[in-house]
């Protein structure tokens, strides 16, 4: 792994900014304020080598949602100019489909809005 992309998704939150240390530097990602000030809803994301010392400071309110990967190079030269082949299961196809048939029918959202997916652990 040579680094990492943390995406941070817009919900409200209150704290949980990035702190980066690497030398004598320091820095603060906050990506509640960078979201807060925005009119309509965006992501926010930052990516930094493994060898920054990194910390997350207490979230304060709301919830920050965010997801991380872990950057690696290919160790395997065939992977450099195929592209990976993705096989969803049978729910995921199931779903895809029916989302995919819903977007695609005029009569839905047909002003628009937000749709959103609930997660849980």
């Amino acid at each position: 792994m040579f680094g990492s992309l943390v995406v941070i998704f817009p919900t409200k939150h209150e704290g949980g900014a990035l702190m980066f240390r690497h030398g004598d530097g320091e820095w603060t990602f906050d990506s509640a304020a960078m979201l807060k000030s925005n009119i309509e809803p965006s992501i926010a994301y930052v990516a930094f080598y493994s060898d920054v010392e990194h910390e997350v400071t207490p979230v304060i309110s709301g919830y920050r949602v965010t997801l991380t990967y872990n950057l690696y190079f290919s160790a395997d030269a065939a992977y450099d100019s195929v592209a990976p082949i993705v096989v969803p299961s049978k729910s995921e196809a199931t779903f895809q489909s029916a989302l995919s048939t819903l977007l695609s029918d005029n009569t839905f959202m047909p002003k628009g809005g937000f749709l959103g997916f609930g997660l849980s652990a």
